[in-house]
């Protein structure tokens, strides 16, 4: 089988291999033997053997015409023979042109990208990530500069301390340096927010003014838009700018020309903007102000950037200190981890000004002592170990940094002793993680990623073990240099592959813990021992073997968990690429946000193995689809993809997927980062099925119920293949046939079938407001936990009890919401102005007057609020406790005088805190009821006195 699949291959169509699911057919077996068989004989999937035929032929197509739009390019490769679709076909474009650009850069080769040679330009090299993560920036500010005849005004964009005014300067020099601006050209700088509690100073101060244009005015004054002239004039925070502002720069945007403050005449001017703002701009900024903006650089958060960019950033401010204090700078590796890893809110500019904190502190500390050299340590940064808990679990180790100030390169330097930290921070990561009820089992599983992980960071090129052990022995005694370095050769005689550069580490390794031994601070911890063994018998073997050697030779008694660590040293560096398959996972969002997830995601696991696929605003769901299916053909390992989706018709790709390529994708929607985290440990720690995985990520607390059971009124799906013609008489049938009728809360439904994408997406749009009983039909979408009951099944009777047994039992649910309120449980036309206040009074109510819950309910409520979103549409918040402290279901309700904000910009003035079992499906039912009819919650809200509030929750009508 394994010859059939390799000459069925070798005679492919180079240009349109074969895919998986393809070869599966024709050799009759499953999909997944054909990857594993593919796998076994180095046989790459179809878009990686495709890559090297289509690169060239694509190159040629983007060397003739780079300006080429993804529709021509994309029809230039069909005609040449290729399969492609518009989307894979733009992807290749996407990144055929940027190496393009490169090569343009470095061969001084123009393919339409400006009418000027950049080659000489340096000003934007001292900006970090200028060939990474900045690059698309650095180039959009390049274009905004060079764009003839006067460039392109520019809007740039970013939360705070991102670098918009750094790159605004660079901007500058760069415009200066291409002699587009002349050497003395002035850079002037306003911020807008520095005025924005006084309009007319910031408009006098920007624009100038006419003598007498307001009291105080006695003379002309220049504004600042003046003293720019032939230059550049950069508005930080523009968004304080105040409409009239905005206006008087639309003259200058159209024209070239404005008017001082109490002038009629119009003055001509020349002057390039760059403005900068960290708000939303479609809030901020007038449309016709955005319009005039040709040129937006958004510039990302430092959570976006990568680890290496963040590297070079603290490195980069480590040495400028250097420079400043003129003095040599070390660095100690927990300083740089923690810089690394610490929730930096500020961004770059917050990281800048932590660094210089710490390197203050120490320089202080240094200058007391006399000491030549400044050694910043952890004690220098403020409030160290309250922000290390963040995410002290999945640091990587850093080696110590010295810069030396003595010449003028002011070099780094590279500590020695780069492992000596390894094993204190896996000792810490075990108490963070049992102190955090992480499993034994599941911690030795995490430190097991971890150290391997963590040691592969540091193997470089093969060396002689004897002479890497020599470099050793200024920090390491020498008897357990000796005794390591007979462990290893004996170890090697059973292990041929074992890598000798084990010994540098095992030597670090046991130096700690001969020390720790001999001075009586081991800290045991557990290991479990039972699974090392079962999956590493024969590492164990080999570990128990030489232990007892070393125990010999250094004379201690080692911990039995010492045997695991070795173990898992000696599998680490024996190991071969692990090739074993595992379940994608996708992120796919409206906006940016799955990207963004991706990112965040990959960061703190040091992984890349989470994909984010965004779906513009403005994009067909049908392109979208094809996107997400190019990317589960390219990525499946043969175990599936599960698809993380926040809302709407995305949530519905899964069995979409399946159907079209014939490859296991699951879907689970509400996605948020903590799901995708707990997407990657259950993949990479547990050998879990798709299934198994979408089960466990769709498990959801009793308060997400809460939330999600506000779906009251019912439906009854029908579908047929137009959605009109057998559809329609079923619903009539269905109505007819009825034994109870539950018509004020059920509504009806018809569908076509035609085009399953629309299909899956009505059926979604319906589920987020109805709860649906069931679905009848022709066709059945397979929607799990969803009854589907065939039209032959209605016509014959089966389907019309198992409708009229399904909503019987409803019926019997239906209750009134007085049966849990009454008006002592009402604060009418209460006076709050913050959400704190309104769920104590409600919560006080509850306790004292009808005793319904216990004291522990109160705090439970505030620990609920933590998790967010407790409110719904129209005004009304829904705080809850957890059920295990309510003795007697009820709801405290309080109508608020005013509007208070509750959370996300979200104000409200109805509020409802329950207090319910978990059994209480009926009364959430009979909420919903009311909150969901825009007419009984406009009446709640006019009603003019506790009575009629009460009645109307009650659904009791008006007495005359």
């Amino acid at each position: 089988m394994l010859d059939k699949l390799k000459n069925i291959i070798e005679t492919e169509d180079k240009k349109n291999p074969f895919t998986d699911r393809m070869l599966a057919v024709m050799l009759n077996i499953s999909r997944e033997k054909v990857i594993a068989m593919r796998m076994e004989l180095g046989i790459q999937n179809f878009h990686e053997r495709r890559v090297e035929v289509i690169t060239m032929d694509a190159m040629k197509i983007l060397r003739d015409d780079f300006q080429i739009s993804e529709r021509a390019f994309a029809a230039s490769l069909q005609k040449l023979g290729y399969k492609i679709s518009r989307y894979a076909s733009a992807e290749i474009k996407k990144e055929l042109s940027k190496e393009l650009k490169n090569i343009s850069s470095n061969n001084n080769i123009n393919y339409g990208l400006s009418h000027r040679n950049t080659d000489s330009v340096e000003v934007f090299d001292n900006i970090v990530g200028f060939k990474s993560g900045l690059q698309v920036q650095i180039n959009q500010a390049k274009a905004a500069i060079l764009y003839p005849p006067s460039g392109l005004n520019t809007l740039i964009t970013g939360p705070s301390g991102t670098g918009k005014s750094y790159l605004a300067e660079n901007m500058y020099y760069f415009a200066k340096e291409m002699n587009i601006l002349n050497s003395n050209a002035a850079f002037i700088v306003f911020n807008c927010a520095d005025y924005a509690d006084n309009p007319q100073l910031l408009l006098s101060q920007l624009f100038g003014y006419k003598k007498g244009a307001f009291s105080g005015a006695v003379t002309d004054k220049i504004g600042l838009v003046e003293k720019a002239d032939h230059g550049i004039l950069f508005l930080d925070e523009v968004h304080r700018l105040p409409s009239e502002g905005q206006e008087i720069l639309f003259s200058i945007l159209d024209k070239g020309e404005f008017r001082r403050l109490g002038s009629d005449i119009g003055k001509k001017i020349d002057v390039r903007i760059i403005a900068a703002t960290s708000e939303d701009l479609e809030s901020s900024l007038l449309l016709t102000f955005r319009r005039r903006i040709p040129m937006i650089i958004d510039m990302p958060p430092l959570i976006e950037r990568s680890a290496d960019e963040r590297y070079a950033l603290v490195k980069k401010f480590f040495r400028n200190e250097a420079l400043q204090t003129g003095k040599t700078i070390k660095i100690d590796t927990k300083v740089i981890q923690f810089f690394m890893n610490y929730n930096c809110s500020g961004n770059v500019g917050q990281l800048l000004s932590d660094i210089r904190v710490a390197c203050a502190n120490s320089f202080l500390r240094s200058a007391s002592y006399n000491k030549d050299d400044v050694i910043v340590q952890v004690r220098d940064i403020p409030k160290y170990e309250a922000n290390l808990l963040i995410k002290e679990d999945q640091q990587k180790i850093y080696q110590p940094l010295i810069f030396d100030n003595s010449s003028q390169e002011n070099r780094e330097l590279i500590a020695k002793q780069n492992f000596k930290e390894v094993y204190s921070i896996i000792e810490d990561d075990v108490l963070q993680l049992r102190n955090n009820g992480v499993s034994e089992k599941e911690i030795n599983e995490i430190l097991q990623k971890k150290l391997n992980d963590t040691l592969k960071n540091y193997i470089g090129i093969e060396e002689n073990l004897d002479k890497a052990l020599m470099e050793l022995s200024s920090i390491v005694d020498e008897k357990i240099i000796k005794a390591v370095q007979k462990a290893v050769y004996e170890a090697k005689k059973f292990i041929p592959e074992l890598e000798l550069r084990v010994g540098y580490f095992l030597s670090i390794h046991l130096s700690t813990l001969y020390e720790r031994i001999e001075k009586g601070v081991y800290k045991k911890y557990i290991v479990d021992l039972k699974s090392i063994k079962n999956n590493y018998k024969m590492e164990y073997g080999i570990a128990q073997y030489i232990t007892k050697k070393i125990e010999n030779d250094l004379r201690i008694t080692m911990p039995q968990e010492e045997i695991g660590m070795i173990t898992m040293y000696l599998h680490t560096f024996s190991q071969k690429q692990d090739l074993t398959p595992h379940i994608k996972i996708i992120v796919i969002s409206h906006g940016k946000v799955a990207s963004a997830m991706a990112d965040v995601v990959n960061h703190l696991l040091q992984t890349t193995s989470v994909i984010g696929i965004d779906m513009d605003f403005n994009e067909s769901v049908d392109h979208m689809l094809e996107k997400v299916i190019n990317i589960v053909e390219k990525t499946d390992e043969g175990k599936g993809c599960l698809l993380l989706a926040d809302i709407g018709s995305l949530t519905s790709f899964g069995k979409l997927v399946t159907s079209k390529t014939g490859i296991l994708t699951e879907c689970v929607s509400y996605v948020n980062t903590a799901m995708v985290l707990e997407a990657v440990r259950r993949t990479a720690l547990e050998n879990i099925t798709l299934d198994n995985l979408k089960k466990a990520l769709s498990k959801e607390t009793l308060s997400t119920q809460l939330l999600k059971q506000t779906k009251l009124k019912k439906a009854l799906i029908f579908i047929c293949m137009t959605g009109e013609g057998t559809a329609i008489q079923l619903i009539r049938y269905v109505k007819e046939h009825l034994v109870k009728s539950p018509s004020e809360y059920l509504e009806f439904f018809s569908i076509g079938a035609l085009n399953a994408v629309k299909m899956l997406e009505r059926i979604n749009e319906i589920n987020k407001n109805y709860d649906i009983k069931a679905i009848v039909g022709t066709a059945n979408p397979m929607i799990e936990d969803i009854l589907f009951i065939s039209t032959q099944d209605v016509f014959s009777g089966n389907g019309m009890g198992k409708i009229n047994k399904l909503f019987c039992k409803e019926m019997e649910n239906y209750v009134s919401l007085k049966d849990i309120i009454n008006k002592e449980l009402i604060l009418y036309n209460l006076e709050c102005n913050d959400k704190t206040q309104v769920i104590d009074k409600l919560s006080r109510i509850l306790l004292k007057n009808k005793k319904v819950v216990s004291e522990k309910y109160h705090l439970s409520i505030y620990k609920r609020e933590s998790l967010g979103t407790t409110y719904l549409n129209g005004g009304i918040g829904i705080p809850h406790g957890d059920a295990a402290f309510v003795t007697k279901s009820a709801i405290a309700v309080a109508k608020l005088t005013h509007p208070i904000l509750w959370e996300n910009n979200f104000m409200v003035d109805l509020v409802f805190l329950f207090a319910l079992k978990e059994n209480d499906q009926k009364y959430i039912d009979a909420f919903y009821r009311i909150s969901s009819d825009d007419n009984i919650v406009k009446n709640l809200k006019e009603a003019k006195s506790l009575n009629v509030f009460a009645n109307i929750l009650w659904q009791i009508p008006d007495q005359p």
